[in-house]
């Protein structure tokens, strides 16, 4: 059933059901309703999750007809965050999304999260990257040994997560709303604003829920 703006053949549900039912040679057709509760085009992974879901609900439909290695290869086709989906709630991944470890997840911090009412499209913020890339003014992340990122999410607390996001210099540059919330963020008590994937929301991550309490009100 579709969603807003976008035509069902190209919701990633409906992609990930009938890539699952060719692979698996089902000839039964599946009847999927989203209910989504998160903003569109925040950054989040909503329609990766969902797709991640949707080969999940399909395995599980009809009896597993694909093993995990086959379902991972339909998850990576559809997109390189939906194998990340598949996996669990938290993990290390590497090459194009392929490569998925995981790691036990932490439940001792709040995040603040802030959708400005501007959308920023994946298309758009890859082509501000590249742009920036092409003319020098990339204030690019550095991605550092694996071990050492995990080793930091699980050590550090929250708050000190020496974690970033290539596409916050492009997007922010181009789009104020976002780099207004990242500033109010910082000034109600955030050592960090970043986005969440390509934007367009913005998060801050808290070691006490009461410190992101009073961010989220400010």
């Amino acid at each position: 059933r579709g969603m807003p703006g976008l035509p069902p053949e190209s919701n990633l549900v409906t992609r990930a059901i009938e890539l699952f039912r060719r692979r698996a040679g089902v000839t039964e057709g599946v009847d999927a309703a989203i209910d989504k509760r998160i903003p569109m085009g925040a950054g989040f992974g909503g329609g990766s999750s969902d797709a991640a879901a949707a080969l999940r609900g399909c395995q599980a439909l009809y009896g597993s007809p694909l093993d995990e290695d086959a379902l991972e290869a339909c998850a990576l086709s559809l997109g390189s965050d939906v194998t990340f989906f598949l996996r669990g709630a938290a993990a290390v991944v590497g090459g194009r999304g392929e490569r998925v470890s995981a790691v036990e997840p932490r439940l001792d911090f709040a995040i603040v999260a802030a959708t400005p009412r501007e959308r920023v499209s994946t298309a758009e913020a890859f082509a501000w990257l590249d742009a920036d890339r092409t003319a020098g003014r990339w204030r690019g992340v550095e991605i550092g040994d694996p071990r050492e990122v995990e080793r930091a999410y699980r050590r550090l607390p929250a708050a000190d997560w020496p974690f970033g996001n290539s596409f916050d210099g492009p997007v922010a540059d181009r789009r104020a709303s976002v780099a207004a919330i990242r500033e109010r963020m910082r000034a109600a008590g955030a050592r960090a604003a970043r986005l969440t994937g390509s934007g367009s929301t913005v998060i801050a991550v808290f070691a006490r829920r009461e410190a992101a309490a009073s961010c989220a009100g400010a």
